[in-house]
């Protein structure tokens, strides 16, 4: 993750360091070895969240939606309060 850690540094007061871009790589940053034994056996599945969907057009969420599928999203949540009805919802919703 790019980005400067120089104000980050200054409010803290202490050194502050980027650590790994990926979990597999925690036990070398922090000096230990990295153990690989089953990394990968699992397909993970990325969800995301249109809050507050139900107050929104039709055509928003499938924009909102369209965003998130082609950043990776696997499933879509369309958040709705559950006191309150989601009209119409059967109507784009899969099971």
């Amino acid at each position: 993750m790019p980005g400067d850690l120089s104000a980050i540094e200054r409010k803290l007061g202490i050194p502050v360091v980027r650590g790994p871009k990926d979990q597999k790589d925690l036990p070398p940053f922090f000096g230990k070895e990295r153990i690989l034994e089953g990394y990968g056996e699992y397909r993970t599945r990325i969800v995301a969240e249109i809050v507050e969907a139900y107050r929104m057009s039709w055509e928003e969420i499938l924009a909102e939606a369209e965003y998130y599928r082609s950043g990776g999203a696997d499933i879509i949540d369309l958040g709705c309060p559950p006191w309150r009805g989601f009209r119409g919802w059967a109507r784009w919703c899969r099971v």
